[in-house]
């Protein structure tokens, strides 16, 4: 009877000891998945409260109105230029009202003219790039009358000439402005000596424009005078060789 009762008591702790080990197996369990069970509504969510799966939303950042093209302004620029070092002869024009305002660039593709623009001074210019691909020598054209241009007369001016060869050259010297400040000629000289001639001149559109380039007078040179162009240069061509033929003489036959 000792025995059967030491056996069940014995029976008894084991069985306990079992359910112990069971219970704490089952806590820690149920502690371990705490760390990855999503809420008690089922939804994953991160720490911000967005579902996981999903992009954060991106505020939009505010748009940037673009500029609509259309007409730059009225008026027409032309500045006709005579290099003397390279016999250049060039006309550069830029009908301002033919170009879409977010085209124009003052390094690339511009035009101005006080007696359109107004200012102090005189500022006659012309700039286009796009020339060098139609195989033209100027670039860029800018004349200059620093201080009071108050109407026509003569004055001391500045012209800076732009090439392909990304060279700026710039001459000095007498600027003639007509009345109006619209248009004119001048005639300078760089620091080599070398000549600058040429015109400008400004209106609302191209019709307007003087059907004529009257260029300054061109400067003294070897063989000419001041105020009268160089004679022309005859160039020599050889004579061509004309080969004459002529049949053999007729000999008589001897008579008998």
């Amino acid at each position: 009877m000792t025995i059967g009762r030491s056996r069940r008591r014995w029976a008894a702790v084991v069985a306990l000891g079992l359910l112990g080990g069971a219970l704490a197996g089952s806590c820690s369990s149920d502690s371990t998945s705490d760390d990855t069970l999503g809420p008690l509504d089922g939804s994953a969510a991160t720490a911000t409260g967005i579902p996981t799966g999903t992009a954060p939303p991106v505020s939009a950042a505010p748009a940037t109105p673009t500029p609509a093209a259309g007409p730059a302004g009225a008026g027409v620029v032309r500045l006709a230029v005579r290099l003397s070092s390279s016999g250049t002869d060039e006309i550069l024009l830029l009908d301002r009202g033919t170009v879409a305002a977010d085209q124009l660039d003052p390094v690339s593709l511009d035009a101005a003219c006080t007696a359109l623009d107004g200012g102090p001074g005189l500022t006659v210019s012309v700039i286009d790039l796009s020339r060098v691909t139609a195989g033209q020598r100027l670039l860029s054209a800018s004349l200059r009358v620093d201080g009071d241009v108050a109407g026509a007369g003569d004055y001391t001016g500045m012209l800076e000439v732009g090439d392909a060869d990304q060279q700026l050259t710039r001459f000095e010297g007498a600027v003639r402005v007509d009345e109006g400040l619209a248009s004119g000629t001048f005639d300078l000289v760089d620091g080599a000596g070398n000549s600058a001639t040429g015109s400008f001149a400004c209106a609302a559109d191209q019709a307007s424009l003087p059907t004529t380039t009257t260029m300054a007078p061109a400067p003294a040179t070897e063989g000419g005078t001041a105020g009268t162009p160089p004679p022309s240069i005859v160039i020599a061509t050889t004579p061509s060789i004309v080969i004459v033929t002529t049949p053999p003489p007729t000999v008589p036959q001897a008579t008998s």
